[in-house]
């Protein structure tokens, strides 16, 4: 599981370099367009939910050498569907959230929609395009 948290930090990292700090310095060098989608805000969350389970988990299972406890088998299966469907709707809402202070962001640096661009791949995002004003 160990190779769980180096994942979980791999997102995290992508998270902060590929979606924040993108964000950011295309708005600072004042980049001619910026492209928005749900999949930055996504990605924020199932990295998120990395965490929330691979500590847990690591923390569990602390002194299991040989025979590590996932966290599935300790509740029972309702209530791990149950928190599997909050997640998944919470990761979903973090994705709208985020989304919507990119665009506020972006509106109030003087950027306006231009065009979405759609995707037609499994679970792809559409992807709105803003230019830069003059």
């Amino acid at each position: 599981m160990i190779l769980g948290l180096f994942v979980a930090f791999f997102f995290a990292y992508a998270s902060y370099n590929y979606v924040y700090m993108d964000f950011i310095n295309g708005i600072r060098e004042q980049v001619d367009e910026i492209r928005v989608s749900y999949g930055d805000g996504v990605l924020i969350g199932v990295t998120f939910f990395l965490f929330t389970y691979i500590v847990p988990f690591l923390y569990l299972n602390r002194h299991r050498k040989r025979q590590p406890l996932e966290l599935w088998e300790m509740y029972s299966a309702k209530s791990m569907s149950i928190a599997t469907m909050g997640a998944l709707g919470l990761t979903l809402l973090i994705g709208f959230v985020y989304k919507k202070i990119e665009v506020k962001h972006l509106s109030s640096s003087g950027y306006e929609y231009s065009h979405t661009k759609e995707n037609h791949r499994a679970l792809g995002f559409d992807t709105d395009i803003y230019v830069l004003t003059e």
